[in-house]
């Protein structure tokens, strides 16, 4: 990662009840120093990344090789084989019902999601289970199996999940805003847009499938994310999201996995139709108001006396269990991403910095 990204990092005199915590990432198959291309980790990567722009948290962020996680990592979890990632350990400051964070440690999904509700005490559009994303996420929920089921499959013209991702096209395209839920970056989206450049890379590289270039929606769509640095600073790198398919389609015909000694960064281009248009611009009144200061008084910045009520009308204090639908596709999620084959000589737990 860039030096810039280093923002959302820990600071010694920040607001002792500010929420600071550890998110331990998987490590690429390739080189343990940097991050994976789990879709899962970076989607919470987007997320504490956009909580850390909105001044809601701070937080340092580690790889770990998840066949071997190292010692002092293991010794402070509950199990000392996480099956799922990423992981969070609290460090300090308060959640939203003023209970410490400090050496909270947190390896579920159902804990994740609730560790993230927790300390997003403003933002509802971060947050799942609002009517808004919801309806995003049941949008997407078979894109990863899909995407899977090509790969394994002789046929390379991908003409039945060309048909799927036209699915996803004709929705984006009929949005009149830049993502999913708004203007920014909501919850939904931190789930879609990681899978999408899986589906670009690793599908060119592996199946030689391109998204079709008329698919205006989704084009668009990755064009206004790629200017998003929670995105752009979370994207794993080319020759990463490659590897973490190639154990899955080794023994499919015609498939001759590429070159992965060259360090490759992310793509993010888009066909040359699109490279001139005009992104939706986003207000500066709109975004103002969605910095918060964690309770310091600042002229510049207004926090409303009320929090903002959530779109489905649940109660904010209250965690709501995940509907069914969504909780059986993240589980199979992460069935998928842990099917892998690291490397079995590692360095783990180091940070994203370089």
């Amino acid at each position: 990662m860039s030096d810039s990204a280093s923002f959302f990092e820990p600071k010694a005199d920040e607001d002792k009840k500010k929420p600071s915590f550890e998110l331990y990432i998987k490590a690429s198959t390739i080189d343990a120093n940097v991050k994976g291309s789990c879709p899962i980790c970076q989607q919470w990567f987007m997320l504490a990344y956009i909580l850390a722009e909105k001044q809601c948290v701070s937080f340092r962020v580690y790889t770990v090789c998840s066949a071997t996680p190292p010692a002092p990592f293991s010794a402070r979890l509950q199990s000392t084989h996480p099956s799922q990632y990423p992981v969070v350990i609290g460090l300090g400051g308060e959640d939203s019902n003023n209970q410490s964070l400090e050496n909270r440690v947190v390896e579920t999904i159902d804990d994740v999601e609730r560790f993230f509700e927790e300390v997003n005490p403003y933002f509802p559009d971060l947050k799942r289970n609002t009517t808004n994303n919801l309806n995003a996420l049941r949008l997407f929920q078979d894109l990863s199996k899909k995407f899977n089921l090509f790969l394994v499959s002789p046929d390379n013209s991908g003409i039945k999940f060309t048909a799927y991702l036209k699915t996803i096209d004709e929705h984006l395209r009929k949005l009149e805003t830049k993502f999913l839920c708004g203007s920014s970056l909501s919850y939904a989206d931190c789930c879609l847009l990681p899978k999408l450049q899986h589906v670009r890379i690793a599908g060119a590289a592996l199946k030689k499938y391109e998204i079709p270039e008329e698919f205006e929606g989704i084009w668009r769509y990755l064009k206004n994310a790629y200017a998003i640095p929670a995105f752009l600073e979370t994207l794993p790198g080319d020759r990463e999201v490659v590897s973490h398919y190639i154990s899955k389609v080794k023994n499919v015909g015609g498939i001759k996995p590429p070159n992965l000694q060259k360090l490759e960064p992310p793509t993010i281009s888009v066909p040359l139709i699109y490279q001139d248009d005009q992104q939706v611009q986003v207000p500066e009144e709109e975004e103002e108001q969605q910095v918060i200061n964690n309770g310091r008084e600042e002229d510049e910045v207004e926090v409303p006396e009320e929090e903002p009520s959530r779109e489905n009308g649940d109660d904010e204090d209250a965690m709501p269990e995940p509907d069914e639908v969504n909780r059986e596709v993240y589980e199979e999620q992460q069935v998928l991403e842990n099917d892998e084959t690291p490397k079995e000589i590692c360095t783990n737990g180091d940070n994203l910095d370089e």
